[in-house]
Formats: C-alpha cells, sequence, structure tokens
C-alpha cells in the first residue's frame, strides 16, 4: 500500500503519507478506513504529506476525480485537512486541487503547506 496512516492520539491528527504513486481506488479504499475507524471521528484533523508522492500522472483530470471521490464520503465534511507539499511542483498541483475544491462547494477546510510544522500548528488551532 502506498499511502500510510499513523493516528497520533495526543495531538488528536491523523498523518497520512504517500509513498511513490497510488491509485484512486487505492484511495478511496482508504478514506473509507477512515471514515469507518473506531479509533478516530469519520471527520478527524488530517494531514496528507506529499514529500514522496510520485506526481507524474497527476492532472486536471484526476484532481476532479478526487473530488469525486471525496464527495462519497459526507462524514469528512467537517474535516480539518493540511497538505503537505515541500517542493514547488507538487506545491503547485496541491493549490491547484484546494481551489477545486472550493470550486466544487467541498465543505472541508483544506489548506496546503511547505512543511509539517506549519500544518500541524493549523490543525491544532482552534
Amino acid at each position: 500500500m502506498s499511502i500510510h496512516l499513523n493516528y497520533d492520539k495526543t495531538k488528536e491528527i491523523l498523518y497520512c503519507s504517500f509513498c511513490d504513486s497510488f491509485s484512486l481506488e487505492e484511495l478511496e479504499s482508504t478514506l473509507y478506513a477512515i471514515t469507518h475507524s473506531t479509533e478516530y471521528a469519520p471527520d478527524v484533523k488530517s494531514s496528507w504529506n506529499m514529500e514522496k508522492l510520485d506526481h507524474s500522472a497527476i492532472n486536471e483530470k484526476v484532481m476532479k476525480q478526487l473530488i469525486s471521490i471525496r464527495q462519497k464520503y459526507p462524514q469528512r465534511r467537517n474535516a480539518k485537512v493540511a497538505i503537505v507539499a515541500p517542493s514547488d511542483l507538487v506545491f503547485g498541483l496541491s493549490r491547484m486541487y484546494e481551489t477545486f475544491s472550493e470550486v466544487n462547494s467541498m465543505p472541508q477546510n483544506i489548506y496546503v503547506f511547505r512543511n509539517q510544522a506549519d500544518a500541524d500548528k493549523w490543525l491544532l488551532d482552534e
């Protein structure tokens, strides 16, 4: 599996890390697991780390498919989601995804960061 999950009970943040490439089916399976976990709430705050993501297959069509998958999980509508994207290219792609989410009226609060420390600070700010 190229998406790894680690829940920090102290911070109440779910850390999601991409390793290499991923499939849309894998992402949907991961969202299903998140929304059906007994360890944390379906709308748990989450940080998605893109540092090791193989971004070569990500384009506008894939981003729209990601939004379509997210729409299947209304349990996450109040989730606060941080995307950590250190590289310029992945940061730009992530900002595009953030904008597509807003245009498609996705209720989640999504924000893109360059580093994990800033993402954590935002996630922990009530």
